[in-house]
């Protein structure tokens, strides 16, 4: 049995998807198995996939959607058919550092009683820049340590995405799967109810690329078209963790605000409406209750900036 699988979904990313697949066959580590779901691409993205399958020695697998199902299922079916306790997660668009893997073998064996082991990532955007991410998180540059508060480290910027990361099987079993019904946030809604049960280590490194626009990707289709985490759902767990609550809070606001840049009054006052305003920043509250002619102009500027590689953010106190 492989150290990991990898699980790939794949779905139109024909021009990505070599570049993901030679960052795992780069890896300095190199007990794993690959194993690609295809989520009916239309495009030639199933055949440039093939096309690595005997440059894999350790196994290399592609397995087919019927129907085209999203991403949360095809890492479901990619989860189900692994055969390592062990699951590597990367988007067919997002590509590896060589030491990820070896990276996170070191984690899993000085931290054993996680379940689930990460490492830092930048963000790679389509002229060419990389921005580093603005950590929550008290680590010295290149240590490896358990994360003390799970929703306190990624409530701002999260410190990880799950193509940085590698889950147990067992916090499947006991968290349940990525919710098939959400189109949009399907991270947030798995980390809410892993990040209660398993403690997460983590290696303060950037061991990955996470690629911000590729050309199907769901962040550039409307919201108001999306099914989202109901996050009441999770009220009464949140009720004696203070970083829960502001973790659902800060995950409504940015939502709440794209709502209110596509026009939806009634998503927005849902979402707005239930956040305890303590848990933003003054920046935050701010723009929650603007016009929204401000937020798009305050999104124009944030723009501008990002393309010249600077950050502006409300997520800083």
């Amino acid at each position: 049995m492989p150290f990991f699988s990898i699980v790939i979904p794949l779905y139109n990313k024909e021009k990505f998807v070599s570049a993901t697949l030679e960052s795992i066959l780069a890896q300095t580590f190199t007990d794993y198995e690959v194993v690609v779901v295809d989520d009916v691409s239309t495009d030639a993205s199933r055949n440039v996939a093939e096309a690595f399958s005997g440059k894999f020695t350790s196994g290399f697998r592609i397995i087919s959607h019927q129907s085209n199902s999203g991403l949360s299922a095809a890492r479901n079916t990619g989860i189900r058919n692994a055969t390592s306790d062990l699951i590597a997660f990367v988007d067919a668009d997002d590509v590896w550092k060589p030491d990820f893997l070896e990276r996170m073998h070191t984690l899993i064996h000085q931290f054993p009683e996680a379940g689930i082991f990460a490492a830092g990532y930048d963000e790679k955007y389509p002229n060419g820049k990389s921005l580093s991410v603005h950590k929550n998180l008290d680590f010295a540059a290149g240590e490896m340590n358990l994360v003390p508060d799970f929703f306190a480290a990624n409530t701002y910027q999260p410190i990880f995405w799950y193509g940085s990361a590698v889950v147990r099987r067992e916090v499947f079993a006991a968290a349940g799967y990525f919710d098939e019904k959400i189109t949009y946030g399907e991270d947030t809604d798995f980390n809410i109810r892993a990040g209660q049960l398993f403690k997460m280590a983590y290696y303060n490194g950037v061991c990955a690329s996470y690629t911000m626009a590729s050309e199907n990707q769901i962040t550039r289709a409307s919201l108001s078209t999306k099914n989202i985490t109901d996050f009441s759902k999770y009220e009464a767990d949140a009720a004696g963790n203070p970083s829960l609550k502001k973790f659902l809070d800060v995950n409504r606001y940015i939502l709440a605000i794209a709502y209110k840049l596509e026009g939806n009054s009634e998503k927005f006052g849902l979402l707005a409406n239930a956040i305890d305003s303590k848990n933003l920043t003054t920046s935050q509250r701010f723009l929650l209750h603007a016009p929204g002619f401000v937020v798009r102009l305050v999104r124009k500027i944030k723009l501008l900036f990002l393309r010249r590689g600077v950050r502006l953010t409300t997520f800083r106190k």
